[in-house]
């Protein structure tokens, strides 16, 4: 009977805890969820990718890319929209691209956000995906920018040492992952100095989050060199090579869009940019 009624008490604890559970406001049930960020970043991007499969029905692919917040120096730096440093990470430049990008950042992301908690996990992919994004501003010309590598290098980076100097794997055996992330890196359409970056932020991110705990004394380093890359990427006008067709079909999209104030004043900056590279 004691041990009839243990179980009953059990079960009757077990049934109030999942009544409880479900009566949870939506926000918190939502905030609750594993791995929050890591799947809210590829549901974004999966949007953004229909999205702009959506917009190529009519228009070029690049140009929905761009007007979608794509990383192009002629928008970017030129007309100084600067959140295209950022948002460019959830665009993808073809299926494959995309699937290659979420399956890294779900294997990635299960291990470490679980690990390092969402908020420093977010953190260091941000700063990832923003130096990736200078890294690349500065080595290379005016070329689009897509893609979560650049935050995901940040991870792998970071995974790579962490896991390396814990012993739990050696060189030996991660040498096939290395060697296949090396040759990516020499494809066609593939940004080397966007893994660059990101794989940097990885490294020093490394040094921050020691032993769990934020090593403060390490934290200038990403501020020194995100700042760097920024300051450079500032003063560089190197917009060539340039592609006018793309440009404006871009702004013939955002009349389109019913944004005609918004691509009146763009249509002035693209024309003063183009009348000092003639």
């Amino acid at each position: 009977k004691e041990i009839i009624g243990m179980i009953n008490s059990i079960n009757a604890r077990l049934k109030e805890n999942k009544t409880i559970q479900n009566k949870k406001p939506l926000l918190k049930k939502i905030s609750s969820f594993p791995y929050l960020v890591t799947y809210s970043l590829i549901i974004l991007s999966l949007i953004m990718f229909l999205t702009v499969y959506l917009f190529s029905k009519k228009y070029s692919y690049t140009a929905s890319l761009i007007y979608l917040g794509a990383d192009y120096k002629m928008f970017t730096l030129g007309l100084g929209e600067y959140w295209r440093l950022f948002t460019c990470s959830l665009l993808h430049s073809s299926l494959t691209h995309l699937l290659c990008n979420t399956f890294s950042l779900f294997v990635l992301g299960s291990i470490l956000e679980g690990e390092l908690g969402r908020v420093r996990f977010l953190i260091m992919f941000v700063a990832g995906v923003l130096c990736a994004s200078l890294t690349h501003g500065v080595l290379s010309g005016n070329s689009l920018v897509v893609g979560l590598s650049g935050g995901i290098y940040a991870l792998f980076a970071f995974y790579l040492i962490k896991y390396l100097q814990s012993g739990m794997v050696t060189i030996r055996q991660m040498w096939p992952t290395l060697f296949l992330n090396i040759v990516l890196n020499f494809l066609p359409n593939v940004s080397w100095q966007a893994h660059l970056g990101g794989a940097l932020i990885g490294l020093i991110f490394y040094y921050i989050y020691e032993e769990d705990r934020i090593n403060w004394a390490v934290v200038p380093l990403v501020v020194i060199l995100i700042g760097g890359l920024f300051f450079k990427y500032q003063r560089d006008h190197y917009l060539k090579p340039y592609y006018a067709s793309t440009d404006y079909e871009v702004i013939d999209l955002m009349i389109d869009k019913g944004k005609i104030n918004k691509a009146n004043v763009m249509t002035e900056k693209l024309n003063r940019i183009y009348l000092d590279i003639e």
